[in-house]
């Protein structure tokens, strides 16, 4: 099996980018009555360094990075505007963070959406052949993941038990936003895999992540050859992209520059 891109070291990655944004920003406002260059921001045994030093390394070392990535970032929300893709107002629900975590999470939420456009069924094909097809000691679980308290949990257990259709048991329960995930998780998951083992396919039960509880449906229970393609399509696209999403995203980056018309100018700096 491939070696896993983890997607939240890109989007780590672009967060460290927007608190650039947030410092270069607040260095630029940072302003005084005297000689702005002149002033000192710190002192290393007793050599000053000054605030324009700071600033014009700042300029140098990351303005086209952060530049780039506001262009990738455009790039990324004109192609899902021209495919009318958006992120719904459930998915706005489960981003229950700052503005600028939302704001990432959206992107990446909306480079996902392409990707399963752009993604064609030979590639995909050409995976589950490679990775999962006739691969029968290789087991894993297919769950969907909720965000909700014990309490509530608890109800949903109760609930599902009563008429046996997770379906049901959630529009019962209006918990349809606190579901935040569907994926496969396999043994090599030390952590979540093990605790998975009480609880049977088509089954609710309870989990617990450090110390908090995390409530799961086992939707299916896999073989890697019980799974076919195309049938299984949605599950087979979940799981190459959760291992290759790095690589695909990089691609449909440069094949979208590569597409537009992207037009740089000289940037004028102000040295005070």
């Amino acid at each position: 099996m491939k070696k896993r891109v983890n997607p939240y070291i890109i989007t780590a990655f672009i967060i460290l980018l927007a608190a650039v944004i947030s410092i270069f920003v607040s260095l630029n406002n940072f302003t005084s009555a005297d000689k702005i260059s002149d002033k000192i921001v710190a002192k290393v045994n007793g050599e000053p360094i000054c605030y324009n030093t700071v600033k014009n390394i700042i300029e140098k070392e990351y303005f086209n990075l952060v530049l780039n990535q506001i262009i990738d970032d455009t790039l990324v929300t004109q192609e899902a505007k021209k495919l009318n893709i958006e992120i719904t107002d459930l998915e706005h629900k489960k981003m229950n963070n700052s503005d600028k975590d939302i704001q990432n999470k959206e992107i990446m939420g909306l480079v996902h959406k392409i990707l399963v456009t752009r993604i064609d069924d030979s590639k995909l094909e050409k995976y589950f052949n490679e990775e999962l097809a006739g691969q029968r000691n290789i087991e894993g679980k297919y769950i969907w993941i909720f965000n909700i308290d014990h309490k509530l949990g608890t109800d949903l257990i109760i609930e599902f038990k009563r008429n046996g259709s997770i379906e049901k048991a959630i529009n019962k329960l209006s918990i349809s936003e606190r579901l935040i995930v569907k994926k496969i998780i396999k043994p090599d998951d030390k952590e979540i895999f093990p605790m998975l083992s009480d609880i049977a396919e088509g089954e609710v039960g309870m989990i617990m992540k450090g110390t908090e509880h995390i409530m799961v449906f086992v939707d299916k229970v896999i073989y890697s050859d019980s799974l076919e393609f195309p049938r299984d399509k949605e599950i087979i696209m979940n799981e190459y992209l959760s291992e290759n999403f790095g690589k695909e995203m990089l691609e449909l980056l440069a094949s979208l520059r590569s597409e537009t018309d992207i037009t740089y100018y000289e940037v004028i700096t102000n040295n005070y």
